[in-house]
């Protein structure tokens, strides 16, 4: 049995220690987010998928994803983006656990993201996967 112990870690800091924990324990890092050589380019079919599903983490993907696509190429802290959708940063990274689980379900295994990461806390959708979304979205 498992027992669990509360521990302060710095926010900026939570997603290291889940990755830490998850490659210790050999379990996925569900919560955790893609590190940015782990991010890719979609498909129009995929990212039509994304913007068509009522799954409320994918939705909020969807919203980002418009988010990220007003501001390029410039990236966002998850803070900014955080703000534009009336929640805390860390929430809505955590919220895309489950839409990776949605992903996961949905593309053979592949839970990479179509958001690209600059730095730890910043995010920005690459050329190709914002020429598709714009296309998506009018």
């Amino acid at each position: 049995m498992t027992v669990f112990v509360p521990v302060q870690v710095p926010e900026h800091l939570v997603l290291d220690v889940y990755r830490f924990i998850a490659d210790r324990d050999g379990t996925p890092a569900l919560n955790a987010s893609p590190k940015n050589d782990e991010a890719r380019d979609w498909t129009l079919e995929e990212l039509t998928l994304l913007a068509e599903s009522d799954a409320t983490s994918v939705q909020l993907m969807a919203k980002v994803l418009t988010i990220l696509l007003e501001a390029a190429p410039d990236p966002l802290s998850i803070d900014e983006v955080g703000a534009k959708v009336e929640m805390e940063g860390l929430t809505v990274q955590k919220t895309f656990g489950a839409a990776s689980r949605w992903m996961k379900n949905r593309f053979g295994g592949d839970i990479r993201w179509p958001i690209n990461w600059s730095g730890e806390t910043h995010w920005y959708l690459n050329e190709h996967n914002a020429a598709i979304w714009k296309q998506i979205i009018g």
